[in-house]
């Protein structure tokens, strides 16, 4: 593994899994007292659809980090390599060459 993949992980790791939803959870708790605030004391008031959706979509993309996170670890683990699965041909006339799952198409073998 190369030393940008390394700094790479490092980056994602302390920016989306660490800070982020740290960051989320600050959001949160402030739109949370902005939504419970009545219209007219708040000093610039936010549509609350667009808290709401804030919020939603705040959710998604952190779930959507730990599981990028995830890939990027195991990719790191396994070094990025992927299992080929070799098939034998058993049809008749062939010899039982084999052919990797990776070929994007298949030859005829005589």
């Amino acid at each position: 593994m190369s030393i940008a993949n390394v700094l790479f992980a490092l980056a994602f790791f302390g920016c989306r899994i660490v800070a982020g939803p740290i960051l989320s959870w600050e959001f949160y708790q402030a739109s949370a007292e902005e939504i419970s605030s009545p219209i007219g004391v708040r000093d610039n008031p936010i549509p609350l659809n667009l808290l709401y959706g804030y919020r939603g979509a705040m959710f998604i993309l952190n779930g959507l980090n730990f599981y990028w996170f995830y890939n990027i670890v195991t990719i790191a683990v396994t070094g990025g390599k992927k299992n080929n699965v070799i098939e034998t041909d058993v049809t008749p006339g062939h010899k039982g060459r084999k052919s990797t799952a990776r070929a994007t198409t298949k030859e005829s073998i005589d």
